[in-house]
């Protein structure tokens, strides 16, 4: 974390982490000129069920391989390690620690129930925050004032790809090549994650495993 004054963190499930998601975090380079984007693959959303999805190391995994030759986008296992339900202003407190400029990556969708989120008021303290539009067209008097006045929009952003339309075109048997980096297609297919609904939350081999536990 050296010499890094501008961090931008993307979170989320990453189940699986697709090509909208790299071009998010190139988008807030560019714009804010972020020194890196760290992506950090959540142990358990607080507001998902995690029936039939892949387990966290798998998708600790996939977010390795998907920012495999992208320098500038880590991953950290921060979350996954930490364990239990993931909180993001857990993480910002920890990360603040590293004395970077923190800047929150959001969807729309997410800014919009931030208020709902666990000591969102507590957010200004810790983080700016990056919001990606389609057309900037919306109404966010649903958003704290406070948190309102950290915000920044990146509009014109349009790639309707989901993780979860990926998890149902594995399942129908569709292919995906183009939604996901060629090395997360491959592994997706390896382990056959998403194949049949069923709780795929277990731990993959031990060694994975303990590599992410050794480069924490």
């Amino acid at each position: 974390m050296e010499n890094i004054k501008r961090l931008g963190i993307l979170g989320g499930s990453f189940d699986p982490p697709h090509e909208a998601h790299l071009a998010m975090a190139r988008k807030a380079c560019n714009a804010f000129k972020l020194d890196k984007v760290m992506f950090i693959p959540c142990h358990q959303n607080p507001l998902k069920d995690i029936t039939g999805h892949a387990s966290p190391y798998h998708r600790v995994t996939m977010c390795q391989l998907a920012t495999l030759v992208e320098d500038d986008f880590p991953v950290t296992p921060l979350e996954v390690i930490r364990g239990g339900i993931s909180f993001t202003i857990d993480t910002l407190k920890d990360l603040k620690k590293t004395g970077a400029e923190l800047h929150l990556l959001l969807g729309l969708d997410s800014y919009l129930t931030i208020g709902e989120w666990k000591d969102a008021d507590l957010y200004p303290k810790y983080c700016k925050l990056i919001v990606f539009t389609r057309d900037g067209d919306f109404e966010d008097k649903v958003v704290p004032a406070k948190i309102r006045k950290i915000t920044q929009f990146i509009t014109g952003f349009d790639m309707p790809i989901s993780s979860t339309d990926i998890r149902k075109m594995v399942r129908s048997g569709k292919k995906i090549e183009r939604l996901v980096t060629p090395l997360v297609d491959v592994y997706i297919k390896k382990y056959e994650l998403y194949k049949h609904f069923r709780d795929q939350n277990r731990l993959i081999d031990d060694p994975i495993k303990k590599f992410f536990l050794r480069g924490v």
